[in-house]
């Protein structure tokens, strides 16, 4: 039997408005999620302009236990990196495995 790892997830919250009466975004605290896989899906560099840059991909397969919030702008953390979610995940309900959420997410440095 496959068995993943805990992360944790860090969902959006509206923060207050500064002086100016924008609205700053923030995260709510950590929440962990158990039993998710982790796959490198590709790696890339950022071009000339940022010679010491990386992107990389990565695919979360959360469990079928997992009933949280929305993942639309959360964040994902996964051995001391922050991912950021791809749009708005769906569940799928055919899959014959424990999973049935592909979370697609995207981490960018340099």
């Amino acid at each position: 039997m496959i068995k993943g790892i805990p992360i944790e997830c860090l969902y959006p919250k509206e923060g207050a408005a500064d002086s100016f009466g924008n609205v700053e975004d923030g995260f709510e605290d950590p929440v962990t999620i158990d039993n998710v896989l982790c796959i490198p899906v590709s790696t890339a560099d950022l071009g000339p302009e940022r010679p010491d840059g990386i992107k990389v991909d990565v695919r979360f397969y959360f469990p079928k236990s997992y009933d949280g919030k929305s993942l639309r702008g959360a964040k994902l953390s996964y051995e001391g990196n922050l991912y950021t979610v791809l749009g708005e995940p769906e569940k799928y309900f055919t899959s014959p495995t424990d999973y049935n959420m592909v979370v697609e997410a995207v981490r960018d440095d340099g």
